[in-house]
């Protein structure tokens, strides 16, 4: 099921100085000054980028793997209670990178015990389609930020700790959705497709595939 993402960003100011420094503590003071840009900087917050960080026109390529490190940073999720489970974008090289997400920021989380999915439970007669589609109303401009080298994106989203149940809905075509109890504490792995799409290697069709990030998490009491 396709999640939108959420995220909040806490900035850090620091200070140095010295008795005999006036210069030095004057600089310090305009960087903890300096106003946050939502859009650019080493500490960025996708939730946050996406309320102020909209332009018009198509996304761009995703960046290669080996400029933008992707990893799930969450290690733990409680049984039974919503929860968050980060995904950090380090940008590896020293440059800045623009990241373009599309507008609608649809991340598909999934939480996995080896091939089986633990968050959802399918009791479906047919087969279930459906089509990431910007919401009326909503604004779907692509999100773009600029990472500066070393810097940090961070998206949050939603996981919850408890199994939620698909049943066909009381019309063809709809689906129902009940509470199927909290997900048992154990060691489990998330899965997370992120709205990017990578060239297959070898194609001669110009396929592509979705970038998928792994990591492993532990459901706690």
């Amino acid at each position: 099921m396709r999640r939108t993402m959420s995220a909040v960003l806490v900035a850090v100011a620091c200070g140095c100085g010295g008795a005999s420094s006036t210069s030095g503590a004057t600089s310090a003071a305009r960087v903890a000054e300096a106003p946050h840009d939502p859009c650019d900087g080493a500490d960025l917050s996708l939730g946050e980028a996406a309320a102020h960080c909209r332009v018009t026109g198509d996304a761009s390529p995703p960046p290669a793997p080996e400029l933008v490190e992707v990893a799930v940073a969450t290690r733990t999720l409680q049984s039974g209670v919503d929860g968050v489970v980060d995904v950090a974008l380090r940008n590896l090289s020293d440059a800045p990178v623009v990241l373009d997400f599309p507008g609608t920021l649809n991340f598909d989380a999934s939480l996995m015990q080896g091939e089986r999915r633990v968050d959802e439970r399918w009791e479906i007669s047919g087969i279930a389609g459906g089509s990431v589609q910007c919401r009326p109303g909503a604004d779907c401009r692509t999100v773009r930020v600029r990472l500066a080298p070393g810097g940090r994106l961070v998206a949050s989203l939603p996981m919850s700790g408890r199994v939620s149940v698909l049943r066909d809905g009381p019309r063809a075509g709809t689906i129902e959705r009940s509470d199927g109890g909290p997900i048992p504490p154990g060691a489990y792995e998330v899965h997370v497709v992120l709205p990017w799409m990578d060239e297959v290697a070898g194609s001669t069709t110009g396929a592509r595939r979705a970038r998928v990030v792994r990591g492993a998490i532990d459901v706690t009491r």
